[in-house]
Order: C-alpha cells, then sequence, then structure tokens
C-alpha cells in the first residue's frame, strides 16, 4: 500500500519548527510527498482513499463528494462541542474514524482491496448520512438555507 501513498503536508508546516519534508523522506522513501503544489481537488479525484490525521474541513468536502476517506485524532475530541459527539460517535462506530494512527493504518490495510465496498455498506454509508445531515449538508439555494438559519418568521 505504500507504494500507492502520497502525503500532502498541512500547507502551515513551513512554520513548524520541524522539517516535515525531510521527516517523511527519510521515514518513508517510497511515499511521495506533496507540498500544497497540486489542487485539493485533484488529489481528491486521483485518490483511492483519503487519511486525515486531524478534523478537518476536507472531511467535510469528502462526505459532500461521496469521496472514501479514514481519520484519525485524539480520541478525547477536545475541539468538538459536546452536542456534535453523537455524531462523531457514528463516524467512529462505523470505522471512519479513529483515536490512533496504529488502527486506522490496520483499517487502510483491511479495506484496501476493495474500498468502495466498504465505504458503501450498511453501517458506514447510515453512518455518512446522519452526519453529513447535520454537518456536510449541500444546499441548492444557500443564501436561502443561511437566511432561514438567520432569521425567524414572524
Amino acid at each position: 500500500i505504500q507504494n500507492f501513498t502520497s502525503v500532502r503536508l498541512h500547507p502551515e508546516g513551513q512554520k513548524f519548527p520541524f522539517d516535515d519534508l525531510a521527516n517523511w523522506n527519510k521515514r518513508f522513501s517510497t511515499i511521495k510527498v506533496e507540498v500544497g503544489s497540486k489542487k485539493i481537488t485533484t488529489i481528491y479525484r486521483n485518490s483511492k482513499l483519503l487519511v486525515f490525521s486531524y478534523d478537518s474541513t476536507g472531511m467535510l468536502e469528502c462526505l459532500l463528494n461521496d469521496i472514501p476517506f479514514i481519520s484519525f485524532w485524539d480520541p478525547n475530541m477536545r475541539q468538538i462541542k459536546k452536542s456534535a459527539y453523537p455524531y462523531y460517535e457514528k463516524l467512529i462506530n462505523a470505522g471512519i474514524i479513529y483515536s490512533s494512527a496504529l488502527e486506522a493504518a490496520q483499517k487502510v490495510n483491511n479495506v484496501w482491496d476493495d474500498v468502495i465496498g466498504w465505504w458503501n455498506s450498511d453501517n458506514v454509508k447510515k453512518a455518512k448520512i446522519e452526519f453529513s445531515e447535520k454537518y456536510a449538508a449541500a444546499f441548492t439555494k444557500p443564501h436561502q438555507s443561511l437566511a432561514n438559519q438567520i432569521y425567524s418568521p414572524k
């Protein structure tokens, strides 16, 4: 799987006091590293499975566009509002979000030969729909939807 893997570094990574690019090249020489020159939509379109290492808007974009992904980060989910926990729990229970890189890597290994089958399985589909309806909904008239959220009818 590593031979088919590429990593896109966080755009703000150059501000960090460590050299992400050098670390990736040193530790995983077979993995291609993208430093931000490609459009994210091109990466999405050309990927079999995406992996996010933080709670990214990319996850919402993938849900909205039905692009398979796995994510992992701190299991305490401190950045998430308490009201959102049940929806994230659905993604956790469906095997989309993990609390460690090792668990996420094991899932990648388990689904690699049939990513689409896993992504479209009933429990994953249900979790995606329930989460998306709350946090990644698409609107044909976004301005009207926003107005309805802001203004209450008299």
